[in-house]
């Protein structure tokens, strides 16, 4: 792996710092690194709604930065669902993308908003 192509030096030697203090397993997840990913991909795709896929990582501190930036949301559960809006996640920023739903869940989505 070309490191320099996927995290700055800088990066790095705060992840082998907090490495070296953890026992294995464990993950690290970068929030800075998340914004600015997040940022260049906005600013690539500048005629795209971005949606955050919530089962990639439902972090609280993930949902909450990709909140703060404006991103919308792709969720598949009403476990997802009300992870986002404890966030302050407006309806209209969720897409209910499961492709097989529950009767049940879809009224909970839909008495959500």
């Amino acid at each position: 792996m070309k490191l320099p192509e996927h995290i700055s030096p800088e990066q790095w030697q705060r992840v082998k710092a907090l490495a070296d203090t953890r026992e294995t397993p464990f993950l690290v997840i970068d929030l800075e690194n998340i914004r600015e990913k997040y940022l260049q991909l906005v600013q690539g795709f500048t005629y795209a709604q971005v949606y955050y896929a919530v089962k990639a990582n439902p972090a609280d501190e993930v949902i909450a930065l990709l909140n703060e930036l404006g991103s919308k949301f792709d969720i598949a559960s009403t476990y997802e669902l009300d992870k986002v809006m404890k966030h302050g996640v407006s309806p209209e920023r969720i897409s209910f993308g499961n492709t097989i739903k529950k009767a049940r869940d879809i009224r909970y989505f839909h008495d959500r908003g």
